[in-house]
């Protein structure tokens, strides 16, 4: 059982051999028993199917070696514009390249950066005349932990972040714009955006780090020197005793955090009605501790976006009430940071409110100049012209094949005439012909 469909393969094998064998488009009338002539229109069969198959597959081959062996050209174009080099550039992403007359370019020519600094910076509360007129100069006594003692300070400093940031800033895009673009050939719009954005991107990592890192260090100094601050927010003076004038030196404590062990202790910064230490108004956001800088960089600027805080600063500071502090109010909806930010991350963050960058891709070609642009392009013709022969030869094998057979029909049965005539006369035949 398990031979039976070996059986019938080897059979149907037999078959198909036996029937090409014997297949035949020649045959003669009537049908020939002569093996000699059956033998010749078999031959005249295969003649014929096998120039069948030539002629149809030589399109095909003929298509197959002008796709494979199509050339590619290389094109130039002198001095192209800048619509041109887009045109280009849109039809030959890959080969384009454009060689550049100037090579060094300066950052200057190509980009503009406008930085914008935290409204704070740029508001009356950085001013003198705000600073200035924090300061109690009436002759009230008010006690060291008192807002209205610090603040002027406070403020002194914070205008001085601005500063230091503003400075920092435009020292650094100098020098940055200064620099030059070096470039032997056009950097294509996608890679120049990235390259330069990459750039910016390293540069004000930089600039951050250099400005916290200076902040640190005078926080550092101030605290391993155990500076002692004029307004006897870190240590105190007391007496030993009354018998003598020896002094001693004792580190305040802020929420139990002593000024010895820590300069970052603090604690909400009041105003007091002395001698009552009881407070009479906590100033929202705002600290006060073992100096000056360390509790401004823990307080936020909250109270300074609201109105009824700044009414109550007016209250307790008369010397306010001639500065236009509603107008002067900060708005929360212009800044990307929210009015109970620490003043330490507004640093951190160099002061920067926002970051405008233009890149011209066109001004960068512009002083490129480039020479000239070349490209790579695959000829169409090659193609073009096989698909026209394919359409002219495909019907005309058409009409081929018939003749052909015509042909071969004639042939064979002129050697089946030859084959047929005795060899001593020439008997009479009838010569079949077949389409």
């Amino acid at each position: 059982m398990m031979n039976q469909p070996n059986e019938h393969t080897a059979g149907f094998c037999q078959n198909l051999v036996g029937f090409l064998q014997n297949y035949n488009l020649f045959p003669s009338s009537p049908p020939s028993k002569c093996r000699s002539e059956l033998s010749v229109q078999r031959v005249s069969t295969m003649i014929f199917i096998f120039l069948s198959i030539l002629l149809l597959t030589m399109p095909s081959i003929y298509i197959s070696y002008t796709i494979s062996t199509d050339p590619y050209y290389r094109q130039s174009i002198i001095q192209p514009s800048y619509l041109t080099y887009l045109t280009l550039y849109s039809k030959y992403p890959e080969s384009l390249s454009c060689q550049c007359n100037q090579i060094s370019i300066s950052y200057a020519t190509f980009l503009q950066i406008k930085v914008t600094l935290h409204q704070i910076c740029i508001s009356v509360f950085v001013t003198n005349n705000w600073i200035e007129s924090l300061i109690v100069n009436d002759g009230t006594e008010i006690f060291e932990e008192d807002f209205r003692k610090t603040a002027p300070h406070a403020f002194e400093a914070l205008s001085m972040f601005c500063d230091m940031s503003n400075r920092s800033i435009h020292n650094n895009l100098q020098q940055f714009l200064s620099n030059e673009y070096i470039s032997t050939h056009v950097t294509t719009m996608r890679t120049f955006d990235e390259r330069i954005n990459f750039k910016l991107t390293q540069l004000f990592l930089s600039m951050v780090e250099n400005f916290q890192v200076s902040i640190a260090m005078i926080q550092r100094t101030i605290h391993i020197n155990g500076l002692f601050s004029g307004l006897g927010i870190n240590y105190e003076l007391h007496r030993k005793n009354t018998d003598n004038n020896s002094i001693f030196i004792k580190p305040k404590k802020y929420n139990d955090c002593s000024c010895s062990r820590s300069s970052y202790c603090a604690q909400k910064s009041s105003i007091y009605n002395y001698p009552n230490p009881l407070s009479s108004f906590d100033v929202p956001g705002f600290y006060i501790g073992c100096n000056v800088i360390d509790a401004l960089l823990q307080s936020d600027l909250r109270c300074f976006y609201d109105l009824n805080c700044l009414d109550q600063l007016q209250q307790h500071l008369p010397s306010l009430l001639s500065i236009p502090v509603h107008a002067s109010s900060l708005l929360p909806f212009d800044s990307r940071f929210s009015a109970k930010t620490p003043i330490l991350h507004l640093v951190n963050e160099l002061m920067i409110e926002e970051r405008v960058t233009t890149v011209s891709h066109q001004y960068y070609y512009d002083q490129c100049e480039p020479i000239s642009c070349t490209f790579i392009t695959k000829s169409s013709e090659n193609i073009s012209m096989a698909i026209h022969i394919i359409g002219v030869i495909l019907p005309t094998i058409g009409g081929i094949l018939p003749v052909l057979k015509l042909i071969i029909s004639i042939f064979t049965n002129i050697i089946i005439f030859c084959i047929r005539k005795p060899s001593n006369r020439i008997a009479p035949n009838t010569l079949n012909i077949y389409t």
